[in-house]
């Protein structure tokens, strides 16, 4: 495989992965079915994620079993293997690695009106920081983050993080290394002892224009952040949530994977938030007990007429 390879097909990984190409086909970047994007490679090993995988948009290729090739007609590209999750973390890490697919180096950039602190550590490469920004004391960033004109990031942020992203195989627990990048837009505000993970695949992590991050906050991989959005201090997004536009978020609240809050929703205090939330539309609570009857519950509320 080339170092500087940003496009591949299932042929190139013959050479470096143990999977037999059923139907070649190009593919521009790993991803997983919750989070779509064009050109993606995925994994598929059990048939309960099979519609899914068919209802997905943007796959070009499948690693699989050979007992679910056949099952895929309508998927350009095919290649068997006997463990396809470990295969496709294994591609993933080697790309992010080994070569340049995700990303180009380039040497730190840094504004001469940006005001940085004699204790904050940066990158010596990756990093871009803006006009008019002020970077606080023993403040991490770290590569692949670009940070625009006049943020204010306060003591002790670390911009450049990771999250989980881990699996269980029969070879032990694999982790996927983040090889995506974070954005902070003009005129944020990142409150003390924050932290914000780089994307995992060929994404950024995203704080828009004007928004503000409260102390202690983590901003999981590849969160979207829209404009003059306010999450509170302690909270948690974890990873691939998207934030519209004015989005409030309370202090302590804690938000799942893969979710959308439309523009102006808000999230009261130590609210816990597992599913969408409508624009404008305020969300409350959620206490933690046993799990089933939680489900149950609340179930019998989408039941309910409104």
């Amino acid at each position: 495989m080339k170092k500087n390879a940003s496009k591949l097909t299932l042929k190139n990984l013959e050479d470096i992965l143990p999977v037999k190409v059923i139907r070649d086909s190009s593919f521009i970047t790993p991803g997983f079915l919750s989070d779509p994007q064009n050109g993606m490679i995925v994994f598929l090993e059990d048939v309960k994620y099979l519609d899914d995988l068919k209802n997905t948009p943007g796959v070009s290729c499948v690693l699989t079993t050979e007992e679910l090739a056949g099952r895929l007609p309508q998927i350009p590209g095919v290649a068997i293997c006997a463990e396809p999750r470990r295969s496709f973390f294994d591609l993933h890490n080697r790309l992010a690695l080994k070569t340049d697919f995700y990303w180009t180096d380039f040497p730190t950039e840094i504004n001469p009106s940006a005001r940085i602190h004699q204790r904050a550590c940066i990158a010596e490469k990756n990093v871009r920081i803006g006009p008019d920004t002020v970077i606080g004391p023993n403040v991490t960033i770290e590569e692949r983050c670009l940070i625009g004109s006049s943020v204010t990031i306060r003591a002790g942020v670390v911009l450049g993080s990771i999250g989980f992203q881990s699996s269980r195989t029969a070879a032990g627990m694999m982790d996927m290394v983040h090889a995506g990048g974070i954005i902070i837009r003009d005129h944020v505000e990142i409150l003390s002892n924050a932290v914000v993970a780089v994307a995992v695949f060929r994404q950024f992590t995203t704080v828009g224009a004007g928004s503000r991050i409260g102390n202690t906050v983590f901003l999981s991989h590849n969160v979207q952040v829209g404009l003059r959005c306010f999450v509170g201090h302690g909270s948690v997004v974890n990873g691939n949530v998207r934030l519209g536009d004015d989005v409030w978020i309370g202090p302590g609240a804690v938000l799942v994977n893969n979710i959308t809050l439309g523009d102006g929703a808000q999230v009261s205090l130590g609210g816990t938030v597992t599913t969408d939330v409508h624009a404008g539309e305020r969300v409350t609570g959620m206490l933690a007990i046993d799990h089933k009857k939680m489900m149950r519950h609340i179930k019998s509320l989408k039941q309910e007429p409104s």
